[in-house]
């Protein structure tokens, strides 16, 4: 089940990169992004009542690894439809409070599950077997009506709640990215502009993943102004040299981080790099 899971995830997130270079609107992409997801779930689904779980372990680490990386993307995506469908269309301060606003809820959340989102990241597995076996109802932990709704026969509570966990991670980097996107568009005088030569105009030609990639790799090393810049402002200029828009790349970042190899544009021109090092020898 593992396998063909991992399988799965991985092929979906190839697809939603591929949405990504297609579609340029933010709540037309997310709209499509749901659906797409929506149907891996479902045919992952199938596959539980048809295959079933080798192992009590086997279907604990299903519940808490393995399906909250895709359920938490459809949990995501939605989101952001709904945050790009409704936000307020004119006003920099309307759109701030919208934004901010929504922070607050997610804050809510935090608050209301405070005791799961501990065991969450403590890393521990004491409560594992209550928490990610199926037919492990406990109503101490269980408390709250979205028990409601979840179905059983493919998820437990807590899978749910660890999805809604990650979903919301990925959330707050998107508002916390659009809120410096506007912050920035007010602060029209930037005194620290780089300065691009137009002749030759320089165009990324690799995806739009392997950019965001590259650029959190630069920030991450702190090889530029010394790390004195936080990743939007970074992205912003590195987009602007080589006419890349980098979008809302906070959730490139995150779908990176779910795939079998996070850092795998890295290791491929580490490689090739690496090849042409060793044909200067030959």
């Amino acid at each position: 089940m593992r396998t063909k899971h991992l399988a799965s995830l991985t092929e979906l997130l190839l697809k939603i990169e591929q949405l990504e270079i297609e579609i340029k609107d933010p709540a037309a992409f997310a709209e499509k992004v749901v659906l797409l997801v929506r149907s891996n779930i479902e045919l992952i689904n199938e596959k539980i009542l048809i295959d079933g779980f080798s192992s009590q372990e086997e279907e604990i680490n299903f519940f808490k690894i393995e399906k909250p990386k895709m359920l938490s993307l459809y949990f995501f995506y939605n989101c952001i439809y709904n945050l790009e469908a409704f936000k307020p269309k004119h006003g920099v301060s309307e759109l701030k409070e919208y934004l901010l606003n929504k922070k607050v809820e997610i804050n809510s959340f935090s608050v209301e599950n405070q005791v799961f989102y501990k065991y969450h990241n403590s890393g521990s597995t004491r409560f594992d077997t209550t928490y990610f076996y199926r037919g492990k109802f406990d109503i101490k932990t269980s408390i709250t009506c979205m028990y409601l709704i979840v179905d059983e026969r493919f998820c437990t509570f807590h899978c749910y709640l660890t999805s809604k966990i990650l979903a919301n991670q990925m959330i707050s980097s998107y508002i916390n990215e659009s809120l410096l996107k506007l912050i920035n568009q007010t602060n029209t005088s930037t005194s620290n502009n780089i300065e691009i030569s137009k002749s030759p105009q320089l165009n990324w030609t690799g995806s739009h993943i392997s950019f965001i990639e590259l650029v959190y790799a630069l920030h991450e090393d702190k090889a530029i102004n010394n790390g004195d810049l936080t990743i939007t402002q970074l992205m912003e200029n590195m987009g602007k040299i080589f006419n890349v828009k980098p979008g809302h790349f906070s959730g490139s970042y995150h779908e990176m981080k779910l795939r079998t190899s996070p850092a795998k544009y890295m290791y491929y021109i580490a490689e090739k790099l690496l090849k042409r090092m060793d044909s200067d020898h030959n």
